[in-house]
């Protein structure tokens, strides 16, 4: 895969690896088991594109995992599963403080960028999720798959 580094006064500030070959080490049930419990995440379905996307972040680490995978719609809900999907990383000095186009904040802008649909990310609990069942469906050596209403993602 692709792997991009930020360097400040020749030190790495920034490790941003592609998800091309994630898939290999840190499927969901390999990250989860290897890095534990996220400290936050957040959850978007894109209805546009039949995908989601699902953000573990672990500041303390210096660790970020953005994980994309289907989401497979009925007449109510899209089911959303991550088998054999690795992650986009962000790797960085835990504590470190970033301070892009002048506004401060901790930790990477985990590729969404000022003004791109991170707005449209919810917080799991925000989405209806607890923090268990992400652990207990997607971090079993057989991932499990979630499934979300149809009417929380889609534009009436």
């Amino acid at each position: 895969g692709l792997t991009n580094f930020s360097v400040v006064n020749g030190v790495v500030d920034l490790i941003w690896v592609l998800p091309r070959g994630t898939e290999v080490r840190y499927t969901s049930p390999q990250f989860l088991k290897t890095f534990g419990r996220f400290e936050q995440a957040w959850i978007v379905v894109d209805a546009d594109y039949d995908l989601f996307q699902l953000l573990l972040y672990y500041p303390d680490k210096g660790i970020t995992a953005l994980y994309e995978g289907p989401a497979v719609k009925d007449n109510s809900n899209y089911e959303l599963c991550l088998e054999g999907v690795g992650p986009e990383l962000w790797l960085w000095s835990p504590g470190k403080v970033f301070m892009p186009d002048g506004y401060q904040f901790t930790g990477p802008d985990f590729g969404l960028g000022p003004g791109g649909h991170e707005e449209l990310m919810r917080t799991i609990e925000a989405a209806g999720f607890a923090p268990d069942a992400i652990i207990e469906s997607f971090g079993n050596p057989s991932p499990g798959c979630l499934t979300t209403p149809r009417d929380l993602w889609e534009a009436p």
